[in-house]
């Protein structure tokens, strides 16, 4: 196993949408291990690093009959190809931020059925043509951290990567790490300060980690500061769909701040620094 660690500042802040949400906007409160899987994946793709018999278009791929083993062809995110390469990820924030809820007028015309049940609806063809249908109010969440820094831990698979990526695959992964320009949406803007390629000790027993982890990969105390959250793995396109996993997030929801807890390790843990420990699900 090899170690990435990159750490950076953002802009403003970041938000991250939850799977199957669309006029419905919240964020979650970190950024989760889809979304630095994608940060990663992005540059690694888009600078021709990564090895594959596929069509790239954007940020996606279009996978070839051999990639798809059985599966249905179609557009999917580049992150995919990174699957079987990232063992665990995850991140903590270096300061407070705060999530916030704003209340913005969008276009929600296509979330309007073909409605024809009154005259006025018939009359134009359907409520969707109706111009008082056309845009709403809706609440978009973001996580404002202007400034703020992140840490964010990678444990990748030594013998995948090197057969995944054209070599010599360390430096220009190194490279690729220092254009990373954005965790979370396109506008979670984030500017890389530092990159790390280690190996992290593996470690068992109780640890002390501010990192995220798997609730089955760690046995936590009540008494600390924690929370948990839902997030996923998949969900890479149209058909892959995403599968929730519950997390255990160290510190506060409100202000979102990373605090380190102490965790008895169930499986494999691996040691990047002092309270920067990754927990592997078995």
């Amino acid at each position: 196993m090899i170690g990435l660690r990159v750490e950076g500042i953002y802009h403003w802040g970041y938000w991250v949408r939850i799977p199957g949400t669309s006029k419905l906007q919240p964020s979650i409160p970190l950024p989760p291990p889809t979304t630095l899987m994608g940060a990663l994946a992005l540059p690694l793709v888009r600078n021709g690093l990564v090895k594959y018999d596929g069509k790239a278009a954007g940020e996606s791929i279009m996978q070839s009959n051999k990639q798809a083993r059985g599966k249905k062809l179609g557009f999917e995110s580049s992150v995919s190809l990174l699957e079987q390469t990232v063992c665990a990820c995850s991140a903590s924030l270096q300061g407070a931020a705060m999530y916030w809820e704003d209340i913005n007028k969008y276009n929600t015309l296509l979330f309007q059925q073909f409605t024809r049940s009154t005259a006025e609806e018939r009359e134009v063809g359907g409520r969707r043509y109706l111009p008082r249908y056309l845009t709403g109010a809706i609440t978009t969440g973001k996580v404002y951290y202007p400034s703020g820094g992140l840490i964010v831990l990678y444990l990748l698979d030594e013998r995948v990567l090197g057969s995944m990526l054209t070599p010599p695959w360390k430096p220009k992964l190194e490279e690729a790490c220092w254009t990373i320009t954005r965790i979370g949406s396109k506008e979670s803007l984030f500017s890389v300060r530092k990159v790390d390629l280690s190996r992290p000790r593996e470690t068992k027993g109780e640890v002390k980690t501010k990192f995220y982890f798997p609730s089955r990969a760690g046995e936590v105390r009540e008494d600390q500061n924690f929370y948990r959250e839902s997030f996923w793995r998949g969900g890479w396109g149209r058909y892959d769909p995403p599968v929730f996993v519950e997390y255990v997030i160290p510190g506060q929801r409100t202000p979102i701040r990373s605090e380190p807890i102490v965790v008895k390790a169930v499986d494999k843990a691996y040691e990047f620094g002092p309270e920067e420990i990754l927990l592997v699900a078995g």
